[in-house]
């Protein structure tokens, strides 16, 4: 494991790991749709006194080359969506300033990358990138090892929980996320997001569809401009 340094202020970085919980879980979320993932599972996990001491996102998107991977969370901005208009896949990107990842510090103090991308030599490669929100401007990478798993993704594990936001009770992340992402899921109907195993459902918010006839222009030849 090595670490590497964060090219920005500490003041800065603490700044923007400050986010509302439901937002800094959208973070993770847009980034596993700008990778194309299909399927991105959230879950909360409960320890024996009833008290969340794990939130985990995991998707099946591209994931991140381990040659890039220090490139990415080294620097803040500079996003390489920035110089894309769309995904590899197609869709339209999402994130564009480099700062989601921080964003999960404000749901716990510790959080853990597994990665799993497809190496050009045919095989998947797994590695871990680990940030403590007590020291925002270093991360430390693992050594990339080939995945006895053949599907490419990346969980984010977010631990020691910084406080109990009930994000998870009464619906109120699954309403929130079905208003958020309603317009991106409507688009793009092949994509499914779960709440601890529970998709959600974003037909409440869909309240009236309308179809309109494209009518092809054709440019006047002698028109000039």
């Amino acid at each position: 494991m090595k670490p590497f340094e964060i090219k920005a202020q500490k003041d800065h970085l603490e700044k923007i790991s400050h986010s509302k919980p439901q937002f800094a879980l959208s973070e993770i979320v847009w980034n596993a749709l700008d990778a194309d993932a299909t399927r991105i599972d959230i879950s909360s996990n409960y320890n024996e006194l009833g008290i969340i001491d794990k939130i985990s996102v995991t998707d099946n998107g591209s994931g991140i080359p381990y040659d890039l991977a220090e490139k990415y969370f080294s620097s803040l901005g500079g996003s390489w969506k920035i110089q894309e208009l769309k995904s590899p896949k197609g869709r339209q990107l999402h994130g564009k300033q480099g700062q989601g990842r921080f964003k999960a510090f404000s749901l716990g103090h510790n959080v853990d990358w597994h990665v799993r991308y497809l190496h050009t030599d045919g095989a998947v490669y797994e590695f871990d990138i680990f940030g403590d929100e007590a020291n925002l401007n270093e991360f430390n990478i693992t050594d990339r090892t080939e995945s006895n798993q053949k599907e490419t993704g990346v969980t984010v594990e977010i631990t020691n929980i910084a406080k109990q936001f009930g994000l998870f009770e009464n619906g109120s992340l699954a309403n929130t996320f079905s208003t958020l992402f309603a317009p991106y899921l409507y688009s793009y109907k092949d994509i499914c997001i779960s709440i601890n195993d529970i998709p959600i459902d974003i037909s409440s918010q869909i309240q009236k569809l309308i179809d309109y006839d494209l009518v092809s222009v054709v440019e006047n030849q002698d028109t000039v401009f």
